[in-house]
């Protein structure tokens, strides 16, 4: 199936369950989205786009140069957390930040267990 991922990636991380089992996520910094994929059976799941919320004042990633995600329960992530670097704030000029996502919106989002 197509993974919509376009060049460049620029990121991998996994996000990991169980001993053998989670999942490998390439940022696809061409068409800013994540690629996801079973980690143990190497098989594409979806893709999910970081998108921004203009009510709390807060943007989307795009140009993403990294990603990293835990499954160690946080406070306030107990299923843990992806970390995504975005290379293009708005407003246009501010500099680069990173996006803490819940994994339960992701896990959501995809139908992941």
């Amino acid at each position: 199936s197509d993974t919509g991922i376009v060049a460049d990636i620029e990121g991998l991380t996994i996000y990991r369950h169980t001993e053998k089992g989670g999942y490998l996520i390439a940022s696809s910094q061409g068409n800013n989205t994540f690629a996801v994929y079973d980690r143990q059976l190497g098989e594409f799941v979806g893709r999910f786009r970081v998108a921004s919320d203009v009510s709390a004042g807060i943007d989307g990633a795009e140009d993403t140069d990294g990603i990293d995600a835990t499954s160690v329960s946080l406070p306030n992530y107990p299923k843990g957390v992806f970390v995504v670097q975005d290379g293009f704030n708005m407003p246009a000029g501010t500099t680069q930040n990173y996006k803490y996502i819940d994994w339960r919106d992701i896990a959501a989002a995809l139908d992941l267990n």
